[in-house]
């Protein structure tokens, strides 16, 4: 296996900039993710790692070698499609088989590279059917059998479980999660969903605009994200932001929402004392948002206020009951047991000490 690195890579189509000046590494045998909303480029840059794109810009390595201008077949990369392009005249095993037929590997080399993927996804019994016979799980990890036998330095995966239902995505990520746990394989794997990228990736980079906006370990990530936009893309449902003014009454310092005032925690003090009058950008998780029976059997201190509710949305464990005080708009997580009416008003507790401040402007975070 082998490391890739990305040197200020870019990439151009005439004068529309997809990728611009991207910079990371995923290590020898980690697992990255990119992830971000459709267009942002991650889907390109997955191509040129692969040599499906040129790069305009920049330079790539895989292990020690310059790939940048290296057809795809010396690259030694395996990919995995979104759409899982399987022959279907072939049964499973030839499916599996072929790139190593084209590579004139020796009969028993094959056999012993095909019965060791299908062992471990567990194809062993299926390797004489059709595509057609197989379900789309199957299908899928015929398509990962396929990049499998091939023994890459790197495997390369393009959004490979969104054809799934819910429920079979969730099974495949486990098995992903244990593939990549046999293997020890470097992988670096894309998808628009970030619970996906949460749960997979060692490291997940969040790209928005052809740029990177973050890189790092998905916990790092979500408890101190860099800007507006990384705290409100990563977590489900995202980040709740509100907008108001530092102020300091009676000695203590107060976030001035206009509708409503929250309390900021003390050891923050020293941080607020050359921020007053100014305008901000609260962030706060719907888990820091709780109802006051909860909180107060935390016996933490939390600001208590009384908002109205919007909606509610149960799903079964817990509910997000969609809130609002004033202007300001936001979601908190209860319990699944409190499930007030629209227009319904709840006490709800903030716990602010982990809340983010964020310039309005240019979306960075500040504290």
């Amino acid at each position: 296996m082998a490391g890739v690195r990305l040197q200020n890579v870019t990439k151009r189509f005439g004068d529309l900039a997809v990728v611009k000046d991207s910079n990371f590494e995923a290590r020898d045998h980690e697992f990255i993710v990119l992830v971000g909303p459709s267009g942002c480029g991650k889907t390109t840059t997955l191509r040129l790692v692969a040599g499906l794109e040129d790069v305009t810009d920049g330079r790539i390595f895989i292990g020690d070698r310059d790939v940048t201008d290296m057809h795809p077949k010396d690259r030694d990369i395996a990919m995995v499609f979104q759409n899982y392009a399987l022959y279907p005249h072939m049964n499973v095993y030839d499916n599996m088989a072929f790139g190593l037929k084209m590579r004139n590997l020796g009969r028993e080399v094959i056999r012993e590279r095909v019965e060791n993927a299908s062992h471990i996804l567990g194809l062993e019994n299926l390797l004489k059917r059709k595509p057609r016979e197989l379900s789309g799980g199957q299908r899928q990890r015929v398509a990962l059998g396929r990049a499998i036998v091939r023994q890459p330095a790197v495997f390369l995966m393009d959004e490979p479980l969104s054809n799934l239902d819910a429920n079979l995505r969730v099974a495949m990520r486990g098995e992903l999660k244990k593939i990549h746990q046999r293997l020890q394989a470097t992988v670096i794997y894309v998808t628009h969903d970030q619970v996906e990228a949460m749960t997979l990736g060692n490291r997940i980079v969040i790209m928005k605009d052809g740029l990177i906006q973050a890189a790092d370990d998905p916990i790092v990530i979500y408890d101190r994200p860099g800007n507006i936009f990384v705290g409100g893309f990563i977590g489900s449902p995202p980040m709740n932001f509100l907008r108001g003014q530092v102020r300091k009454e009676d000695r203590k310092f107060v976030f001035d929402a206009g509708s409503f005032k929250v309390w900021l925690p003390v050891d923050l003090y020293e941080h607020l004392e050359n921020m007053q009058e100014r305008e901000f950008v609260l962030g706060v998780r719907p888990e820091d948002i709780l109802d006051r029976r909860t909180a107060e059997l935390q016996k933490k201190d939390y600001n208590i206020m009384n908002a109205k509710v919007e909606f509610s949305e149960v799903l079964g464990s817990e509910n997000y009951l969609h809130l609002s005080l004033g202007t300001q708009k936001f979601i908190a997580k209860v319990d699944a047991h409190i499930n007030p009416l629209p227009g319904d008003h709840v006490e709800i507790a903030m716990d602010l000490h982990k809340m983010h401040l964020f310039d309005p402007e240019s979306t960075q975070v500040i504290i």
